[in-house]
């Protein structure tokens, strides 16, 4: 269940959910299923999973502060799956840090996303689920005050992150051997 935080935060995720045509709905509650039929390997499920985010999310444009070059969420402990990381390693280059994917990670309040460059997210095309779904339905005051926002869970396409990865997960942070 959602915890709305304020009234406009309510009513602009209200009228988001009320445009979701119901077939995307049912697409996403039966995804596990789905994406466990497809006979596609682990690293491959995962875009057709940040596919489907994207297309979720399409109805919430109107109804979201979120813009480019706004970049506090970036600021936020992120969590990523095991899956998620060897699929933006592969597409982006990178080699992922095995040792750091476990059960229940730490959260890391350390500082930026790395991948944040000059407000911008450099993986963008290629980021994780988590980033996919943070969006603040009240204002950008809300996101600038460090303030809480409603969370979105689509638990068909959550469910098959986490059994695809086998309950691995990292805070983005760890998650890939980066040069400093």
């Amino acid at each position: 269940m959602l915890k709305f935080h304020t009234e406009k935060e309510e009513k602009n995720f209200t009228d988001y959910y009320q445009k979701l045509p119901p077939e995307l709905i049912k697409k996403e509650d039966k995804y596990k299923e789905h994406s466990e039929a497809s006979g596609r390997s682990k690293r491959t499920r995962v875009y057709p999973i940040f596919q489907m985010v994207d297309a979720l999310l399409i109805p919430a444009k109107e109804h979201i502060a979120c813009q480019k070059g706004c970049s506090h969420c970036c600021q936020k402990p992120v969590s990523i799956t095991l899956q998620e990381a060897e699929y933006i390693g592969f597409k982006e280059g990178l080699q992922v840090a095995y040792e750091n994917f476990e059960f229940f990670p730490k959260q890391d309040t350390s500082g930026a996303c790395p991948f944040l460059k000059e407000n911008l997210c450099s993986i963008y095309d290629n980021r994780p689920y988590n980033c996919r779904r943070k969006v603040q339905f009240d204002s950008k005051e809300r996101c600038e005050q460090d303030l809480e926002s409603a969370e979105i869970f689509w638990t068909g396409l959550e469910m098959t992150l986490m059994d695809i990865s086998d309950f691995k997960v990292s805070d983005i942070r760890h998650a890939f051997k980066i040069k400093k």
